[in-house]
Formats: structure tokens, sequence, C-alpha cells
């Protein structure tokens, strides 16, 4: 998100793993509309709110000591998600491996 405003190249992807809507706007466009519309307004500032909560979860569950602890932030904050994406993934933004996550998983059942 920085690199949309600054204008250099991205670090990083977006990678949808579920089905998803993209829209592009170009920075330019968005101005103009924020700058004429109330609502363009306040519907840019509802998505830094989310984008900003977003980050913050994810500064937390990466501050987490061990799998069991991550796993159940990870569900309080990101519920139902776990059946909808595939387990590397999961195990991927938990920053441990597949076999630890389903060690967790089978442990609390």
């Amino acid at each position: 998100m920085p690199s949309y405003y600054t204008s250099n190249p991205a670090n990083c992807y977006f990678q949808a793993l579920t089905d998803a809507n993209g829209y592009y706007f170009m920075q330019s466009d968005l101005e103009r509309l924020v700058k004429e519309s109330h609502n363009w307004s306040i519907a840019q500032t509802d998505i830094y709110r989310k984008y900003l909560l977003q980050m913050i979860y994810r500064n937390e569950l990466h501050l987490l000591k061990g799998a069991v602890n991550r796993l159940a932030f990870f569900e309080k904050y990101q519920p139902n998600i776990q059946d909808r994406i595939k387990l590397k993934n999961i195990a991927s933004f938990l920053n441990i491996t597949q076999v630890q996550l389903s060690r967790v998983r089978n442990e609390r059942k």
C-alpha cells in the first residue's frame, strides 16, 4: 500500500486465497473523488481503518510465542477462515510448519 502513495515499486504482493473481487484506482482519480465527494472520503477512511487494524493484528500475532498461542489468536481474529484456505497457507501466515499446525490442531481435539 505505501508504494501506491510514494510511486515506488512494491516489495510485496497480494494473493487472494478465496474468491475475491479486486479494484484498481489511479491515484489521481482517487484523490479527485475524495476531494469531490464526502462519501468517498468516508469510504477511504473506513478502508484505512480496517487496513490499520489488520496490520496491528498481524504484528500482535507475530509477537506471540508458540504455535498454540498463534493459532488461538488467528482463530479469534479470523473466524471461520481456516476451513476456506489451505493448511499450508495458514501455517505460513502463522510462521510455523504444516506439521506443527497439524499437531497443535490434533492436540486440541
